[in-house]
């Protein structure tokens, strides 16, 4: 097995998984832009308030999606997907490359993960020229609710290479997604 929760090695994995964890977040949320901040000093006197500011309290303010989420992903969640990635692995011939079992039953993990999580969860086919070649499925998720003409949109490839399981290249990245995409919180109006 290579992934260890114990030790060193295990503390490496964690660490990852914060690093990605905070790269990945806000672009799922859709503010990850970070703004240049101002090298001028700010002016003495601020501008006066128009009046829904004025009256609205800083207790009332929502905290902004990016923290929320922050708040909310875990990285040990994200490593228990990790592990399933892995164990599929172990149990289709040490991989999970294009074409075989291995990689069907990963398919078919992220599809249930994303589909008890509320997405709408779909495996459309396509013709591989590369790798297994003939045809393939792809996972594409979308969620059923929010606003369609704010859309985020952030993915990973699923597959590993025939010599290995691809835990790092790129289970860590399909695992992290599925930790963001179960803690995220769709609060606006169902989609059609």
């Amino acid at each position: 097995m290579l992934i260890s929760s114990s030790g060193l090695a295990g503390s490496r994995i964690r660490l990852l998984f914060v690093g990605i964890l905070v790269i990945l977040a806000p672009a799922a949320c859709g503010t990850g832009v970070l703004e240049p901040q101002p090298t001028a000093p700010p002016p003495t006197a601020p501008p006066p308030p128009t009046a829904p500011q004025a009256t609205r309290s800083k207790a009332t303010v929502p905290e902004p999606p990016v923290q929320q989420l922050a708040g909310e992903v875990s990285d040990a969640r994200a490593l228990k997907h990790l592990q399933a990635l892995q164990k599929i692995a172990d149990e289709h011939g040490g991989n999970r490359a294009s074409g075989t079992p291995g990689y069907d039953a990963s398919v078919e993990y992220v599809v249930g993960v994303l589909a008890d999580a509320g997405f709408k969860a779909s495996t459309p086919t396509y013709d591989a020229s590369e790798g297994a070649g003939g045809r393939q499925r792809n996972v594409i998720a979308q969620t059923r609710t929010g606003d369609p003409g704010q859309v985020v949109m952030i993915g990973a490839h699923l597959d590993s290479v025939p010599e290995g399981p691809g835990i790092v290249d790129n289970g860590s990245g399909v695992a992290s997604l599925l930790e963001i995409a179960t803690q995220l919180v769709f609060d606006t109006p169902a989609l059609s």
